[in-house]
């Protein structure tokens, strides 16, 4: 089933902006037109530790000075973005997924959300205590 819809997928277009950021696009008919931003850190299972990763991705939408992790979530949530963290051996980062009329709004959220990151040390504390149990278990599996 999932050979059949990449299949299907419509052609795939790719361009390269003069800073050297390099994007693709589908073109497809119909629906509300999306955009997918991925952004990636050099430094992954490979170079650093697994908790620090881990550690890394579980924080990032966890607040900012002047947002609590509920705002940001709040928000993602009406302007149709999806964040998904990305952890790979070479790199740590995260894919943003987010309909073409709110990516104003999304830029500006992830902006504030990169610029101006808070971690609140009680949630600080919850993502100590989640990367240490995925790695334990990681670990159990081996």
């Amino acid at each position: 089933m999932e050979n059949e819809l990449i299949r299907n997928l419509p052609p795939m277009d790719t361009a390269t902006l003069s800073n050297g950021v390099s994007f693709r696009w589908h073109h497809a008919d119909g629906g509300e037109e999306v955009c997918s931003l991925t952004v990636l850190f050099n430094g992954g299972a490979v170079e650093t530790d697994v908790v620090s990763q881990q550690m890394l991705l579980s924080q990032l939408l966890e607040g900012t000075s002047r947002l609590s992790a509920d705002t940001i979530a709040e928000r993602l949530d009406e302007t149709g973005a999806v964040f998904r963290p990305r952890a790979d051996a070479h790199f740590t980062g995260f894919t943003l997924l987010m309909l073409r009329r709110t990516v104003p709004q999304v830029m500006d959220l992830l902006g504030t959300v990169i610029t101006d990151a808070a971690f609140p040390p009680d949630r600080l504390e919850i993502g100590k205590m989640a990367a240490t149990a995925q790695l334990r278990a990681a670990n159990d599996d081996v």
